[in-house]
C-alpha cells in the first residue's frame, strides 16, 4: 500500500488467462478478451508507472502450471518491474524445479512466528480499539506468533469490546474466552 503495489492472491484453478484478467482488473482497466492481449494491457500500465511492483501471494497455487509462472517472468522481463512472490513453506524447493524461473529470483525471506513485540505492533496498527498488554500477551502466546491465529484473535477481541463498549480491552474483559481456534486455549492465560 505504501508503495502503490498491485497484489493478487494466486488461486488453485489459475490458468494464464484467469491470472491475467485478474491482473488487469486489479490494475483498474477492462480485461480484452485473449491473453495477449491482456498480457500488453498490463505491460503498458507498468511502463508507465514506473516502480510499481507486483505482490503475488500462495505462488503455490500456480505452480501446477508453468505458463502461469512464464507469464509473470515475460511481464517481469519486459516491464523490468519487481515482482514480490509469497508460498507457504517449501515453495522454494518447488521453485527451484524451473531453474530458468528461479534463476531470476534475487533475494529470499523466510519468515517466522512473530514477536510479541509484532503481535502488540499489529494490535495497535490493526485493532480499532486498544488491547491492553497483558491480552497482547496471551494473545501472542496462545497464537504461537502465527500471524492468521493473532488476526483471529483480534477479531474476537474487537467483536468483545465492541459488544462491551470498551475502548480498550483487557484479559480480564475476555471472560476467560479462547481467543485462537486451537480449542486448547482460553483467555485465562496461556
Amino acid at each position: 500500500v505504501q508503495h502503490n503495489a498491485v497484489f493478487l492472491r494466486a488461486k488453485a484453478a489459475w490458468k494464464v488467462n484467469w491470472m491475467l484478467r485478474e491482473l488487469v482488473t486489479e490494475l483498474g482497466e477492462q480485461p480484452a478478451r485473449l491473453s495477449e492481449n491482456m498480457l500488453e494491457q498490463a505491460g503498458k500500465h507498468f511502463a508507465t508507472n514506473n516502480g510499481q511492483a507486483l505482490i503475488i501471494d500462495e505462488i503455490d497455487h500456480a505452480l501446477h502450471d508453468i505458463r502461469v509462472l512464464e507469464s509473470i517472468r515475460d511481464l517481469s522481463d519486459w516491464t523490468e518491474i519487481t515482482v514480490i512472490i509469497g508460498g507457504m513453506q517449501g515453495v522454494e524447493r518447488k521453485l527451484r524445479r524451473h531453474p530458468h524461473i528461479y534463476s531470476r529470483i534475487a533475494d529470499v525471506c523466510r519468515f517466522g512466528p512473530a514477536s510479541l513485540a509484532d503481535t502488540k505492533a499489529m494490535c495497535e496498527a490493526v485493532c480499532e480499539v486498544a488491547v491492553a498488554d497483558d491480552l497482547a500477551a496471551v494473545m501472542h502466546e496462545q497464537a504461537g506468533g502465527y500471524f492468521r491465529e493473532i488476526c483471529n484473535a483480534m477479531a474476537l477481541v474487537e467483536r468483545t469490546a465492541k459488544r462491551k463498549k470498551l475502548a480498550l480491552i483487557s484479559l480480564a474483559d475476555m471472560d476467560g474466552r479462547r481467543l485462537t481456534n486451537d480449542g486448547r486455549s482460553t483467555a485465562r492465560g496461556a
